[in-house]
């Protein structure tokens, strides 16, 4: 089920699905960067989640605040491109330094407010 499907002028080409189940359901329709869950409880693996899905082409180095400026605690990364960066970010403006988040489940200290998707190895 898609809850939402945004796009920003400030990242024209950049797709998020965010929906509250299943991510392959919307992985044979839409060619994928990857797909990740978050959710605001801590813990893994995580019970409910909001899942991410971050279409082919959509990378920029913008700011995307997750939906409705919700701060998530846990992620979970099912699936990414080793070519882009998923970059994490405490503020909803993503002005300070981030963390790059690989594979898997974990909790990011301070929470995650805002992530920027960048390719820089194609």
């Amino acid at each position: 089920m898609l809850l939402n499907t945004i796009t920003t002028a400030a990242a024209a080409a950049a797709l998020v699905f965010f929906g509250s189940t299943n991510a392959a359901a919307i992985d044979a329709r839409v060619p994928l960067i990857g797909s990740f869950g978050v959710s605001k409880t801590w813990g893994c693996p995580i019970q409910n989640q909001v899942v991410v899905n971050f279409a082919d082409g959509g990378e920029s180095n913008n700011c995307l605040p997750f939906h409705n400026n919700n701060v998530y605690t846990t992620i979970h990364v099912y699936s990414w491109n080793p070519k882009c960066l998923l970059t994490l970010f405490q503020k909803v403006d993503c002005s300070d330094p981030g963390v790059v988040s690989g594979l898997g489940c974990w909790q990011p200290d301070g929470g995650m407010h805002a992530f920027k998707v960048t390719c820089p190895y194609k």
